[in-house]
């Protein structure tokens, strides 16, 4: 196969791997913003409320070696080697599911392509893409706190729940993001590989009925 015979759809290709650096790049990005201000805010000084909302919720600035919502503090290491591997699994995962396509015929690309909101050939949704780069966006926030630091800064501190019964942990911006991506991003999964089949075989009509118009012509 000449190398000139091969088509790369880079543009739709490449839409999905902007996105996902966008969304991962702007989440990091507000994190680190957010910790910046409250240090700046607090003076440094640890425990004490420098604002928020009274009965919603309070800004509260307290380090953390643990992961997200103080949950297994004094494994700072052992965070940092699964923050990277996080980081570097999902955007090569994301990078190559949204690949471009190598054919012969850009009409027998098009004929993968799906119109349900999903990049060619690989099944990726964008909301999928986009909950995979708050987590790795958010993660990354995290992991240069430790690499930095050697502890996260969290301030988020809920104020409406009853503190004589649950104390909700404080947490930071990249612990929203991290939660909510991977939540949203698990259920998103979940109601695509349930949908597969369909789309799948919808993918089989449009490359037969193509495979059809290119035998005629």
């Amino acid at each position: 196969m000449k190398t000139s015979d091969l088509k790369y759809p880079y543009k739709s290709a490449l839409r999905p791997q902007l996105i996902f650096l966008f969304v991962a790049l702007i989440t990091f990005a507000l994190d680190q913003a957010s910790k910046f201000f409250i240090r700046v805010a607090s003076e440094n000084s640890l425990g004490r409320d420098v604002g928020g909302v009274d009965g919603l919720f309070k800004l509260r600035p307290v380090t953390n070696d643990g992961a997200a919502f103080s949950m297994g503090t004094g494994q700072t290491i052992l965070f940092i080697v699964i923050a990277i591997a996080v980081i570097v699994a999902i955007t090569f995962w994301v990078l190559y599911k949204t690949r471009p396509i190598k054919e012969k015929d850009s009409a027998n690309a098009n004929a993968q392509y799906k119109k349900n909101n999903r990049t060619e050939e690989t099944g990726l949704s964008t909301p999928l893409i986009v909950c995979a780069a708050l987590v790795v966006g958010g993660a990354l926030g995290n992991l240069v706190d430790r690499l930095y630091f050697g502890e996260v800064l969290d301030f988020i501190w809920l104020d409406f729940f009853p503190h004589d019964l649950f104390s909700f942990p404080i947490f930071n911006l990249a612990d929203v993001a991290i939660t909510f991506g991977f939540f949203i991003g698990a259920i998103v999964f979940i109601r695509e590989e349930l949908g597969h089949p369909q789309n799948s075989s919808e993918q089989d009509r449009h490359q037969k009925a193509s495979q059809e118009n290119h035998n005629a012509n």
